[in-house]
């Protein structure tokens, strides 16, 4: 006899906040996130100009601790969902500097102000670039090592972002 599932229904989340929200990622996250938690009150954040995602909206710069922690502050999220990156160029390399502002100091602003505002849970999303040593990744998963060589500024910084001092707060 087949053992049924058990069904348990979503831990209620009162209050999200998504961050990098006019992603690639972000823009797919949110309204899959609003139908298995239609309850949720959910928040919006990103550098870019409003979305058209149905939502309350911030401007903020991940990189600017001091507005970051005030728009923290003033929403009170349960549940942050970080996101943001800037998005990697289809030609060239991208600008080094600025990957590592946003995906490493940036990151770190947020850890930051999630610990300062009382955040519950910090769920920090990234990509395959962080295992990506030039090759194919063929069943790669949690326990793939991160890579230890990089083809481009954007999967150094995205690698640096996870390494330690990053998760001392």
């Amino acid at each position: 006899m087949a053992e049924a599932k058990s069904e348990k229904p979503p831990t209620a989340i009162l209050s999200a906040l998504f961050v990098g929200a006019n992603g690639f990622l972000g823009r797919k996250m949110v309204p899959l996130f609003a139908e298995r938690h239609p309850e949720c009150q959910i928040h919006l954040l990103d550098i870019g100009p409003n979305t058209d995602l149905d939502y309350s909206y911030h401007s903020g710069d991940i990189t600017d601790f001091a507005s970051l922690l005030d728009i923290f502050q003033k929403i009170k999220p349960a549940v942050v969902i970080h996101s943001a990156s800037p998005p990697i160029p289809t030609v060239g390399k991208g600008d080094e500097k600025l990957f590592f502002r946003v995906n490493v100091e940036g990151t770190r602003n947020i850890i930051r102000a999630c610990n300062e505002a009382g955040v519950r849970a910090l769920i920090y999303t990234s990509s395959a670039s962080v295992i990506y040593n030039g090759g194919n990744l063929v069943n790669a998963n949690e326990q793939t090592p991160y890579a230890s060589r990089h083809v481009d500024p954007y999967n150094a910084s995205k690698v640096r972002s996870f390494l330690p001092p990053l998760l001392i707060p």
